[in-house]
């Protein structure tokens, strides 16, 4: 991978989590009535080291494992389902996972959403980036 190729990602991997922190912090303010600097700050430095291990294990190869099968960025959507459903399913089981014992429902709701929305913005992300490189080539 060129060095190009790893500012491309580490750009676009800061951009989908902060679209799911957003998201976060959208639901627990519109959802649950309450938002904090505290709730950021926790919500914020918790989803960023959860989604790190997400982009670091299972996006970037998963999605270049894709792009690889099916010689190129086509059909598009494969790539925000795949990252967003298929390659999250490790955290969503875990979340399932820890409702109700260690963690409220209604944070593990919050964090999937998180997730979810992280995984879809990256693959979109992915696409675009990818599909846009491989034209100009």
């Amino acid at each position: 991978m060129q060095h190009r190729d790893w500012t491309r990602i580490v750009v676009l991997a800061m951009a989908s989590w902060l679209s799911g922190l957003g998201v976060i912090c959208a639901i627990s303010y519109f959802f649950f009535g309450e938002l904090s600097a505290a709730d950021v700050v926790g919500f914020g430095g918790t989803s960023l080291i959860a989604s790190s291990v997400l982009f670091t294990v299972l996006y970037v190869p998963g999605l270049f494992w894709l792009k690889r099968h099916l010689n190129g960025c086509e059909p598009a959507i494969f790539f925000p389902l795949a990252s967003a459903l298929f390659l999250n399913a490790p955290p969503f089981m875990l979340l399932a996972l820890l409702a109700g014992r260690k963690m409220v429902a209604s944070e593990a709701i919050l964090f999937a959403s998180g997730f979810l929305t992280t995984g879809l913005v990256f693959g979109l992300g992915f696409v675009w980036s990818y599909r846009s490189s491989n034209r100009a080539r």
